[in-house]
């Protein structure tokens, strides 16, 4: 019986003449399109390929906000998840707004306390016998503040920095799945940083 279901699978299997590549997230087949394909169909060759020039976890973040069916490797890691593996407890999240939109997050451990705050930049080119204006490119600007009080004297770090995003995307950091890729973002480019200011890197 085991042997006829194994057969049965690998005939199945074959039918299909499918392949799934858990590793590179890639289909292989002759007849049906991979996730990149659609997505190159979708955007056009000129700005898949802007994407395929980003880091490549910052790419697959990029094709995953654009396209709701690209497959995920798992849930993506955020800042928030990532310090509650550290042990630290969000205890303030807020949505802030000044000149622009920004969030601001404190995380707690202890006498220790992180706050990241973090908004999107959009820059404009303007053409002022048009009264045009162009949106060229955005950036994501973030800032870390940690502070140990448990030490005399107080220890204090921080760090501060953007992440150029590709033009196409437009972060809603009201959006909670906009403001989860902008985060993963920070995370992707900044994790030995940050790493660092909270005193866990090896």
């Amino acid at each position: 019986m085991k042997l006829t279901e194994a057969k049965l699978k690998q005939m199945i299997l074959e039918a299909l003449r499918t392949k799934y590549d858990a590793r590179n997230l890639t289909w292989v087949d002759d007849n049906i399109p991979t996730p990149d394909q659609k997505l190159r169909a979708k955007l056009g060759d000129e700005k898949y390929e802007k994407i395929q020039s980003l880091d490549p976890e910052q790419a697959l973040i990029m094709k995953q906000s654009l396209d709701d069916m690209y497959p995920h490797r798992n849930k993506q890691e955020t800042i928030e998840s990532f310090m509650e593996s550290h042990g630290f407890d969000l205890e303030i999240k807020e949505l802030e707004e000044f000149d622009q939109e920004y969030i601001n997050e404190t995380y707690i451990r202890n006498n220790e306390s992180l706050t990241v705050t973090y908004s999107i930049i959009y820059n404009f080119s303007f053409n002022h016998e048009l009264g045009t204006a162009t949106r060229q490119n955005s950036t994501i600007k973030y800032r870390f503040d940690y502070l140990d009080t448990g030490t005399k004297p107080y220890v204090r770090r921080a760090h501060k920095g953007q992440i150029r995003i590709p033009t196409m995307f437009e972060l809603d950091l009201a959006n909670e799945e906009d403001a989860n890729a902008a985060s993963t973002s920070i995370l992707s480019d900044q994790r030995k940083n940050l790493e660092k200011i909270i005193g866990v890197s090896k």
